[in-house]
């Protein structure tokens, strides 16, 4: 799974401007809402996946093994701020070595490095279960594309 080619995926998603787009809508930080895991859980199974849940850790997650390499998505959500993360992992003599890992906003800074300087806010903030289902939807639509194309895996 090459650098370069994981960011010609999401620059052709239209990433930075939708993120930016979807920070702008989501910008509340005055009323922010924890999720509940029944919620979190209830989206991510409307969409056709089977994300682990970590309370400790606040995150959802997914761990896949691939031809290339391992593969991890995260989603991480603390007060009502949601971001994901793509990871990808070698497996180096039992040792893993990570080859691609970035956060959502990293990767636009890489696409788009003035474009996060223009936000309230890096991430979108969530401050009811609309706002969390629209957001957590974008992160969760978004892994499976790059999943069809990256790990020849529908969700």
């Amino acid at each position: 799974m090459d650098k370069s080619e994981i960011l010609k995926f999401f620059k052709n998603e239209n990433l930075p401007n939708t993120y930016a787009n979807l920070c702008k809508k989501f910008n509340d930080f005055e009323y922010l809402k924890s999720p509940k895991k029944e919620d979190l859980l209830e989206i991510v199974s409307s969409n056709g996946l089977k994300l682990k849940y970590s309370k400790s850790e606040n995150l959802l997650y997914e761990e896949t093994s691939g031809k290339v390499c391992d593969f991890r998505f995260l989603v991480s959500f603390k007060d009502g701020i949601l971001s994901s993360t793509y990871m990808s992992l070698e497996d180096n003599d039992s040792d893993k070595e990570n080859l691609f890992g970035y956060e959502l906003r990293h990767i636009i800074e890489e696409l788009e490095p003035k474009l996060m300087n223009s936000l309230e806010y890096p991430y979108p903030l969530s401050t009811s279960n609309g706002d969390l289902e629209e957001i957590l939807n974008f992160y969760l639509n978004l892994y499976k594309r790059f999943k069809k194309k990256f790990l020849n895996q529908d969700p």
